[in-house]
């Protein structure tokens, strides 16, 4: 997953569960510093997972 348009790719995977993006280019904002607000992000667009890198979601 190199870019927000491919983590979309994986809405149908409904059983998806866990994702570890960490040091994946998502991981990075634009300045290439990480972005604090990432896993915010990935929960936002794939609701059903429930654990991203090594921590869980509320």
């Amino acid at each position: 997953v190199s870019s927000w348009d491919d983590l979309k790719e994986l809405e149908s995977l409904k059983k998806l569960a866990t994702v570890y993006m960490e040091r994946n280019p998502l991981y990075y904002d634009s300045e290439g510093k990480p972005d604090p607000n990432y896993r915010r992000k990935i929960k936002l667009a794939l609701p059903q997972i429930q654990q991203i890198d090594a921590t869980l979601c509320k």
